[in-house]
């Protein structure tokens, strides 16, 4: 199934005993309070998890491009092995 990542926020407003998301991709949602402040719980969870995958990902590619470079520098021949 394709989906579609959004970057843009969605905009919460409050009425009587409503919680009401509008999100991207014209998603419309009327949450009790509770469920809204479940559901904010779980966003935050789901989104620091999500936040520190990324930061994990960033830094295993980073390991992975200086390993390459590294490897790439020690097979080239060095001026001194010619002397």
């Amino acid at each position: 199934m394709d989906h579609i990542i959004y970057n843009a926020p969605s905009v919460i407003e409050s009425a009587p005993s409503e919680v009401i998301m509008h999100g991207p991709g014209n998603v419309d949602i009327s949450l009790t309070p509770d469920a809204a402040v479940r559901t904010a719980d779980e966003l935050l969870d789901k989104a620091s998890a999500a936040v520190g995958l990324q930061i994990f990902a960033d830094e295993l590619t980073k390991r992975k491009e200086d390993l390459r470079k590294r490897q790439r520098s020690a097979r080239r021949p060095r001026h001194t092995d010619y002397v």
